[in-house]
């Protein structure tokens, strides 16, 4: 899940619906992470997960609650976008998010 750095210096997870949680700077894993738990962060790279069905090639976007997409036409004013990656197969990706944000007008 794509997470920021919040308030507390603690990494949160990036949702596209607030400002104030992106830009993302790192992919959590596990991707289920339990308030003030350890884990992982890849800040970028290649990440695999076996459940992921990408189109090959297509750019990943912070979504809801961390989650990553490819669809971004059902985004609504405020709404932020964010670049993060792109596709290399169906379960792997190149994370390197970007910080620039464009808010949905």
């Amino acid at each position: 899940q794509a997470v920021y750095v919040g308030g507390d210096s603690k990494m949160e997870l990036a949702d596209k619906d607030a400002a104030n949680t992106m830009p993302a700077i790192a992919l959590c894993t596990p991707a289920t992470l339990a308030e003030d738990a350890e884990g992982e962060f890849l800040m970028q790279g290649f990440f695999r997960d076996d459940t992921w069905n990408w189109t090959i090639g297509g750019i990943l976007y912070v979504g809801d609650d961390g989650a990553l997409t490819q669809d971004i036409s059902g985004y609504t004013t405020g709404d932020q976008v964010q670049v993060v990656g792109v596709a290399i197969t169906t379960d792997i990706i190149h994370f390197n998010p970007s910080y620039e944000l464009v808010e949905i007008s």
